[in-house]
C-alpha cells in the first residue's frame, strides 16, 4: 500500500513512468488476488489444466514482439476487464486520485499524451537591449496558444533610449509538428515596423522559425528565425535574422538572450538583448 501511495503521488505530478508502473502493479496484483476455480481441482487435474493453459498462451503470443510490448498489451487487455470493485482498493484512494479515475474509465495512450503536451510554454519577456552600442529595452509575449492547436500569437516592442531605433510587430506562428517534439518548425506571418536613422520600414512579415527543445516545459530551448518584411518590394524589402536561447532559473522564470541582425535597404544593424522571461 505504501508503494501504491508513492506511485500515486508521482503520477499526480505527471510522471508517465509512475502512472504506467502503478497501473500495471495494481492490475497484476488484482489478478493474482482473484480466486481461481482450478485450486479446487485434484492435484493431477491442476497440472494438466496449467499445462494446457500454458500451451494456449504460447500459441497466442507473438514471440517476435519485445517483452515490454507483450506486457503492455496484456495489461491493457486486463484493464479493460477490471472495474473499481475488482481492484480491491480503498474507495478513498480512487476518489483522491484523478489519474486512477482516468485509467479506470479508459486506458489512456500515454505516448500520444506526451507527443501532444507542449514542450515549451507561453512566455512574457523584459530585457535590456543594445543596438549598435545604443542602449534600450525590449518587451515581448511569445507563444500564446490559440486553442489546442499548433497556432500561437506573438508580439514584441523594442527601442533605444535615444529613440533612433524602434521595432515592433505581431505575428502568428503555426507549429507543423506535434507540440511535444524536441524539434519543431513554424511558418509565421504578421505585421512589422522597423525604424532606423536611415529607413522607415513597415508592412507584411513572413518567415520561418526552427525550435530546438533539449529540455521540456520551458527548462531550455534554442531557436533560429528568419523574417522578411515586404518581400519583393524594391524600396522596402528588409529582413530580420534572430538567434535566441533560454534557460530556466526557477520553475517559472528563465534567463533569455537573443542576437538579431537587421538588414534594411540602406543599413545593417545588430541588436543584442539579455533579460528575464516569466513562463505562464
Amino acid at each position: 500500500m505504501k508503494l501504491l501511495q508513492v506511485l500515486g503521488f508521482m503520477a499526480e505530478r505527471g510522471c508517465p513512468v509512475a502512472i504506467a508502473l502503478g497501473v500495471v502493479f495494481l492490475l497484476q496484483g488484482s489478478a493474482l488476488a482473484m480466486p481461481s476455480a482450478v485450486e479446487n481441482l485434484p492435484i493431477g487435474d491442476r497440472i494438466d489444466h496449467r499445462h494446457q493453459k500454458s500451451n494456449t498462451n504460447l500459441s497466442n503470443t507473438n514471440l517476435s514482439e519485445p517483452f515490454w510490448v507483450l506486457t503492455s498489451d496484456a495489461s491493457m487487455q486486463l484493464a479493460q476487464r477490471l472495474d473499481a470493485d475488482q481492484l480491491d482498493l480503498d474507495p478513498m484512494i480512487i476518489e483522491e486520485s484523478p489519474v486512477l479515475q482516468r485509467w479506470l474509465e479508459e486506458t489512456p495512450d500515454i505516448l500520444e499524451d506526451i507527443r501532444r503536451d507542449p514542450a515549451f510554454r507561453t512566455r512574457v519577456r523584459a530585457a535590456y537591449a543594445n543596438v549598435d552600442e545604443d542602449g534600450g529595452f525590449l518587451v515581448s509575449v511569445d507563444d500564446v496558444f490559440l486553442g489546442e492547436t499548433g497556432l500561437t500569437l506573438n508580439g514584441d516592442y523594442g527601442q533605444t533610449f535615444e529613440g533612433d531605433h524602434q521595432s515592433w510587430g505581431v505575428t502568428l506562428r503555426y507549429y507543423t509538428l506535434p507540440l511535444g517534439n524536441g524539434v519543431n518548425l513554424a511558418p509565421l506571418v504578421g505585421y512589422r515596423e522597423l525604424d532606423t536613422p536611415d529607413d522607415d520600414i513597415d508592412g507584411v512579415a513572413v518567415g520561418l522559425r526552427l525550435l530546438l527543445v533539449p529540455s521540456r516545459t520551458g527548462a531550455a530551448d534554442i531557436s533560429v528565425s528568419q523574417v522578411w518584411i515586404n518581400p519583393g518590394s524594391d524600396s522596402q524589402e528588409s529582413s530580420l535574422t534572430t538567434f535566441t536561447a533560454g534557460y530556466a532559473l526557477t520553475q517559472d522564470v528563465r534567463l533569455s538572450s537573443d542576437i538579431q541582425i537587421q538588414l534594411t535597404p540602406n543599413r545593417q544593424d545588430t541588436r543584442f538583448s539579455l533579460g528575464l522571461e516569466f513562463m505562464l
